[in-house]
């Protein structure tokens, strides 16, 4: 999962910051990067959405081979 600080402990805020201070002209990078971030957590977010579905059409395919196995032995011990 994406966290707003680094291994430091420093804040993407409290870096976006130093940035600016330090150079001038890093303030369109740094809205870039927040940006990229933002874009990032809306992708983490669909993401686990689509991985919910794929699971519950997993089992789902598992279910219904379940009742066509079931389906084919009786037929084939029926008709056998």
């Amino acid at each position: 999962m994406i966290t707003d600080s680094n291994s430091n402990g420093e804040t993407d805020e409290a870096l976006a910051q130093e940035a600016d201070r330090g150079v001038s002209g890093q303030g369109a990078l740094v809205r870039m990067m927040a940006r990229l971030k933002d874009a990032i957590v809306k992708l983490e977010r669909t993401s686990a959405a689509q991985q919910r579905k794929m699971i519950w059409l997993t089992w789902a395919i598992v279910f219904f081979t379940v009742v066509y196995l079931a389906l084919a032995i009786v037929t084939a011990i029926c008709h056998g």
